[in-house]
């Protein structure tokens, strides 16, 4: 017994479409690829793609625009986004190829970071995405510091525990740190309030836990040659020694102190209540947890020291760059919708009945076209797309 095709009204159908183009903008970020954003320095956060055709030591990234004029054809990693990111393409990294949009460019964006995800591999197990293999793994979900992906097996989690969500298994946090990167941010646990524990196992839907992995972390950055596992060593405990000093058994790693600016909101409190559970597990977020963090001078401060400025940067949530992209959507759309509108008013009256009939009998047509198919149960090809505008088109000479 043949198992039935799936049935789809035109309606579902340009509504599946028009859900497919916000989703890409939200990525995208309202990017219509037209243009290298090279001249716009390091943005706080846009769309990175990887190839590994020109570059396939993942020492290199592009924005959109050169994806598709520079690089179309090409094997390209879609690394979603990154934040401070400048776009390399045409620069020393690409073998004397230059960039078609923009060639003036320096010899190396120093300030741009690379890891693991710039070859095309993800989380602590270093697999590539997708892998239908690793569906017993769970989700994947990004670190809000290090910028990779892993998989929710892999941050860190007791067999008790799971990734927090609720009953329609929506996450119950805005971000979360991976195991890797929690040294670097231990002050949050001063933060209780933000802070949201792992769930407990549904029984009938179990996702395999692996534990705290001894493998390198993920956010070590990429090198030419990918580096030395004695070197992602390094850069694992390299979180561990920036914990700050210690006087008289009190951390002064949060900036606990009074400066002649402002005043920290937080107390002083014991190193092995900030540390003790620090590393080995992931840390989840609650939403908008960035709007509390203090911003006495020794706060800010810290963040520099410890690279982590960017919290204190609203661009740089999610959140500000999906908004950012709706806008400028919305304005696409007004733009487009007035062009059109713009058109059709400038038509004499015929014109504007015969435009009207033409849509009108094109709708009625591929109704007819699409619903013979359904009837049949026969899958639409691309000859049959043509066959059907010739049609239509010998009709309308006719």
């Amino acid at each position: 017994m043949e198992e039935e095709s799936e049935v789809m009204t035109i309606e579902e159908f340009l509504e599946n479409q028009e859900a497919e183009e916000e989703s890409a903008d939200l990525v995208f970020g309202g990017d219509e690829g037209k243009e290298c954003t090279y001249n716009e320095g390091y943005m706080p956060r846009q769309a990175v793609f990887s190839c590994l055709s020109c570059a396939p030591q993942g020492n290199a990234g592009i924005c959109t625009a050169c994806s598709l004029a520079c690089h179309d054809g090409h094997e390209i990693v879609e690394l979603w986004t990154k934040r401070n990111f400048r776009c390399d393409c045409g620069n020393s990294k690409f073998g004397g190829k230059d960039c078609k949009l923009w060639k003036e460019k320096d010899a190396e964006n120093k300030e741009n970071a690379y890891n693991q995800n710039f070859v095309g591999l993800y989380c602590i197990c270093h697999r590539q995405h997708p892998n239908p293999e690793d569906e017993h793994l769970g989700e994947m979900l990004q670190c809000c510091i290090c910028e990779d992906w892993f998989h929710e097996a892999h941050l860190g989690l007791l067999s008790s525990e799971k990734v927090p969500r609720d009953e329609d298994n929506e996450p119950l946090f805005d971000e979360l740190i991976c195991q890797n990167c929690v040294g670097r941010c231990s002050f949050l646990f001063r933060y209780q309030e933000l802070l949201i524990p792992p769930g407990i196992p549904d029984e009938t839907h179990p996702v395999e836990q692996s534990g705290t992995s001894t493998e390198a972390p993920a956010n070590v950055a990429v090198e030419q040659t990918m580096g030395s596992k004695a070197e992602k060593s390094d850069a694992l405990t390299s979180g561990k020694k920036e914990e700050g000093s210690v006087r008289n058994g009190v951390s002064d790693v949060a900036g606990c102190s009074q400066s002649s600016n402002s005043i920290c909101k937080l107390k002083p409190v014991n190193v092995n209540e900030e540390t003790g559970n620090c590393f080995g597990k992931a840390l989840f977020l609650e939403r908008s947890w960035r709007t509390s963090l203090c911003q006495c001078d020794s706060c800010v401060e810290l963040y520099k020291t410890r690279g982590l400025s960017f919290l204190l940067d609203k661009l740089d949530t999610l959140q500000s760059y999906e908004a950012l992209a709706k806008e400028r959507r919305k304005t696409r759309m007004e733009q487009a919708e007035g062009a059109s509108m713009k058109l059709l008013n400038n038509l004499d009256h015929v014109a504007k009945v015969e435009f009207l009939h033409g849509l009108n009998d094109m709708t009625s047509e591929l109704s007819s076209f699409l619903g013979d198919f359904r009837d049949t149960g026969k899958t639409v090809t691309s000859a049959d797309v043509y066959e059907f505008f010739d049609r239509l088109k010998k009709r309308r000479k006719l």
